[in-house]
This record gives C-alpha cells, structure tokens and sequence, in this order.
C-alpha cells in the first residue's frame, strides 16, 4: 500500500509538473506574438511607447526566468526516473536469482519425494513378509493347543489305567490272605520282586527327574517361545504402525495425526487382548502343571516314560531350533523397528522442514506475484510518461533528439554537448533499424569521426568503430570526408562542414531540453 501511495503521488508530481509547463508554454508562445506584432507594428517613442517597451523587456526577463524553471523541473524529473529505473533493475535481477533457487529446490524435492515413494514400496513388501511370519506363528500356537489337548487325554487314559491298578491290588491282597500257607515260597518271591522293585523304582525315579528336567526346560522354551512370540507379535504391530505413519508422512500431516489416533486405539485393543491371552496362558500353565504332578504320580510303567522322553527330547529339540530361530528373527524385527523409528524420525523432520519451507516459498511466491504486479504497473506508467520529453523520443534507457535544423558536424555536436548530450552512437542492428524508422529518407550526422587519423573511425566517446552499416562504396578515404552521416540506404563519410540534420542521444540520467 505504501508503495502504491508513493506511485500515485509521484503521477500527480509528474502530472502538475507538466500542465506547469504546458501552461508556462501557453503564456510564453501569447507573449513572443505580442513582441512580434510590437515589432511589426512599432510605436512613436512617447511615454507610453517607451512604458510598452519596458513591459515587453520584463516579458522577456520572464520568459528567460520560466525557461529556467522548466529546465530545472525536466532536470529533476530525469534524475528521478534514473533512480527508479535502478531499483526496477536491481529488483529484477533478485526476482530473477529468488526464480531460479525456488526451482531448484522444487528439484530437489522432487528427488526426494521419489526415494521417498520408493521407500515405501520396500516397507510394504516387508510387511507382506511379516504378515506371512505372523500366519506361520499362529499355525504353531494352534499345534500347541492341540498338543495340551492331547496331553490331558493321556491323564485321562492314566487315571483309568490307576483305577484298574487299584481294583488288581485289592485283589492281590485277597490272595495273599488266602495263600498264607505259601507265604514262605511267596516271601523269597516277594523278596525278589522288592529287588527288581526297587531298582525299577531307581529307574523310574531316574527317568522321573529327567522327565521333570526335561518338562522344566521344556517350560522355560515354551515360555520363552510365547514371550518371544509376544515380542514378535508387538514388534510387527509396530512396524506396521511405523509403515502406515511413514505412508501417511507422504501425505498429509492432519490425516497422520488422525490416524495415528486410531491406531492408538487399535494398539490400547490389542494389549488388552493380549493381557486377556496371557491370563488364559497362566491358567493353562497351572493346569499343565497340576496335570503334570497328577501324571507323575500316575505313571508307573517304564516303557511309557521312556516313549515320553524320547518324544519330549525330541520336542525340546525343535523348541530348542524354534526358539533360535525366534531370537534371530526377534533381534532383525527389533533392528528393523530401530531403524524404521529412526527413519520415521528424519521423515517427520524433513515433513516438518518442507511445510516450513513450503509456507515460506509460498509466502514469498506471493509477495514476488504482488511485487511483480507492482512493477509491471510502474514500467507500463514508467513507458507512457517517457515515450516523448520535449522532442526527447526514449527507446531502451535512452533518450534520442531528431533535429529540424541544419548545420555543421561541429555545430551539431556543440548544440548536443550544451544540453548535456553527444551525437548518437550506434552499436547494433537494432539502434540502427531504430534510426532509420525515426529518421525515415532523410539525412543525419552521427556521431563518427577519422578527423584525427585519416581512414582510423572513432565514435565520440573515442571508441574504435569495430563493425559499421557502410553504404557500398563507402567511406571513400577522402582527405576532406572526416564525419559519418546516416541515410536510409546505410552511412556515408561527407564534409564535417556541410549542413545537415543531426541526431543527439543521452541516457535518462543526464537528459536536458
């Protein structure tokens, strides 16, 4: 606002400058006819005569006075457009500079958002492949439910198997009542019977111990089997959680928070669910121990705990493979899930720094869009004010004057010199095309000389000409055609002391009328 404020009052400025000069022009033109009808049209020297003449010399003071004014007005006002001139110039070229680190960091983000796309296809192909891990692990907790299962059958099988013993010893005892006349023959029987007894007693309370080491081990693999499986379990749920923030990171950030939210809650869930399933897991541990301590006590026949302990050796033995197998596995998800936080963490800041720095550049494609607006308006208000300045015709930062009067080389040139100006120095095709349409058929005086060395052409400002717009049999090399004038068809070298028109030029800094 402040600017577009500066820019009208500089109009208005500019405006009344020239109707101060339109009307100061208006009064002068009414006053030099009245000194020519006077000089038509003269007086007898009387007293009036002689008050008309002093009237007509303060006229003339006047008009020197206002030609002052306005030269001094042109002055400021040129000096003004240079100024603003620069600073569009110095604003380009930041716009310029700003355009071309926008674009590349638009390039680098492209980059960036490409490894980030592939980044994701990876961790979506690792979570097929935990998915599939997690289907395998619930097929194995579903063998070890079948397997407790089976496990009680055996009590029960072990119980009838007591009963049946039970109902033989009450018989046994029967017998042995009735055979107490045998008693002696039964006693070296019996006594036998006490010695393989008792080492069958050995050998079940061997096997017994290493049946209870073996369900001890067997236990602790099966608990540290679950615990791992739980740690499996927890880690996959993160990696899927991490998966989902890193594909929602590509995103939007509302929609994260939003579903981070939810898988908050999906999370709360499944520890619930898994507090539920460790309960559960407690009380089959306790109903496999009691089952476990009623089998002790049940079991009495050797062969069955030898089967049972080549069946749980090799059960341990696989237990024992698995558990391996899950620590290695625990420990590559536990590395993975490491590296995934740490990568979610760098996403999140690198999303946090592009926001930031999208906000920016937004910010500042705004004030570039206003900044731009601004300066398109000022240039188009900036052409029109400075398309003519007192016969003055601008074309690309500089001023051009097309005289109407004839005279020398050295003349013109004075005529430009005193007005702060030199005759015109051409340097392209295009300032060359530009004067011959301003000049149309006619002939001008340029500012190109070999005055001081013959055949040896120098501008005014004493640079060498490198390239010229000759005519064909031209210069001529003649001892008296020193200065160069432009025509329709290309330049000639002509007679400094001819008389022709002349053409001045100057930059907008140092323009006078």
């Amino acid at each position: 606002m402040a600017e577009k404020m500066d820019t009208r009052e500089r109009q208005k400025k500019t405006d009344d400058i020239y109707e101060n000069v339109d009307a100061i022009r208006g009064k002068i033109t009414m006053e030099i006819e009245d000194l020519n009808i006077k000089r038509i049209h003269p007086s007898e020297h009387t007293g009036s005569g002689s008050v008309r003449i002093r009237s007509s010399r303060a006229a003339v003071v006047c008009l020197v006075l206002l030609c002052v004014l306005l030269l001094a007005a042109v002055t400021v006002l040129c000096f003004f457009f240079t100024q603003e001139r620069q600073q569009l110039i110095s604003k380009n070229e930041n716009l310029t500079n700003e355009r071309e680190q926008l674009m590349l960091k638009n390039t680098n983000l492209t980059n960036e958002r490409e490894q980030l796309i592939l980044k994701n296809t990876n961790l979506t192909n690792e979570r097929e492949q935990l998915i599939l891990k997690n289907t395998h692990l619930t097929n194995e907790r579903e063998q070890l439910m079948l397997k407790n299962t089976n496990l009680t059958n055996e009590r029960e099988q072990l119980m009838l198997k007591n009963t049946n013993l039970t109902n033989e010893r009450e018989q046994l005892i029967l017998k042995n009542t009735n055979l107490t006349n045998e008693r002696e023959q039964l006693i070296l029987k019996n006594t036998n019977l006490t010695n393989e007894r008792e080492q069958l007693i050995l050998k079940n309370t061997n096997l017994t111990n290493e049946r209870e080491q073996l369900i001890l081990k067997n236990t602790n693999l099966t608990n540290e089997r679950e615990q791992l499986i739980l740690k499996n379990t927890n880690l996959t749920n993160e990696r899927e959680q991490l998966i989902l923030k890193n594909t929602n990171l590509t995103n939007e950030r509302e929609q994260l928070i939003l579903k981070n939210t939810h898988l908050t809650n999906e999370r709360e869930q499944l520890i619930l669910k898994n507090t539920n399933l460790t309960n559960e897991r407690e009380q089959l541990i306790l109903k496999n121990t009691h089952l476990t301590n009623e089998r002790e006590q049940l079991i009495l026949k050797t062969e069955n705990l030898t089967n049972e302990r080549e069946q749980l050796i090799s059960k341990t033995e696989n237990l024992t493979n698995e558990r391996e197998q899950l620590i290695l596995k625990t420990e590559n998800l536990t590395n993975e899930r490491e590296q995934l936080m740490l990568k979610n963490t760098n996403l999140m800041l690198k999303n946090t720094n592009l926001t930031n720095e999208r906000e920016q550049l937004m910010l500042k494609n705004t004030n570039l869009t206003n900044e731009r607006e601004q300066l398109k308006w000022d240039k188009n208000y900036l052409e029109k004010c400075l398309v003519k300045v007192d016969g003055w015709i601008y074309y690309q930062c500089h001023f051009y004057y097309m005289s109407t009067e004839m005279r020398s080389w050295n003349e013109s040139r004075r005529y430009c010199t005193e007005r702060g100006a030199d005759l015109i120095i051409i340097n392209n095709r295009e300032e060359q095309e530009f004067v011959k349409n301003i000049s149309g058929y006619d002939a001008f005086w340029i500012g190109l000389t070999d005055i001081e060395v013959e055949g040896s052409w120098k501008w005014v400002d004493n640079s060498t000409l490198t390239s010229g717009f000759w005519w064909h049999w031209s210069p001529s090399y003649s001892y008296y055609s020193n200065c160069a004038l432009s025509y329709s068809s290309g330049w000639f070298d002509y007679s400094c002391y001819e008389t022709f028109k002349w053409i001045c030029e100057t930059s907008t800094s140092q323009i006078v009328s």
